[in-house]
Order: structure tokens, then C-alpha cells, then sequence
């Protein structure tokens, strides 16, 4: 999903209050808060659904070559 670009108020609109410019930062804010929960989101999804199943496929290839390897010295 692309981030939409912020919106540059035109020059005409430059009156208005701090109330609403306060409201508008907390908007953002908000806006920016729940895209950055989303991206962590997306990296726990990425961690368990292809990183730890490849790191996992491979120590178990590593435990089975040096459990066979120690019972063949014995």
C-alpha cells in the first residue's frame, strides 16, 4: 500500500487557526504511529513466515551432519 504524500496547504488557507494546525499534527502523528505499528507487523510476519523456518531447516542440517559424523568416530 503506497504512504500517501502530506499535504501542502495552499497560500490561501494560511489563516487558519493553531487549533486546527495542533489538530492536524496530531492527525499526522496518529497517522505516522499506526503506519510504523504496521511495518512492525509486517517484519514479524517476514521473522516467522520465512526467516526462522530457513534458520531453523538449516542448525537441523548442521545437528544431523555432526550427530552422524560423532557416531561414525565411536
Amino acid at each position: 500500500m503506497p504512504i500517501p504524500y502530506p499535504r501542502q496547504e495552499s497560500l490561501s488557507s494560511s489563516s487558519s487557526t493553531s487549533s486546527e494546525s495542533s489538530f492536524d499534527e496530531d492527525e499526522e502523528r496518529a497517522l505516522i504511529q499506526e503506519e510504523w505499528e504496521e511495518s512492525l507487523r509486517q517484519m514479524e510476519v517476514v521473522m516467522s513466515i520465512i526467516i526462522m523456518p530457513f534458520f531453523g531447516k538449516w542448525f537441523g542440517r548442521q545437528w544431523a551432519y555432526w550427530g552422524e559424523f560423532s557416531f561414525s568416530i565411536a
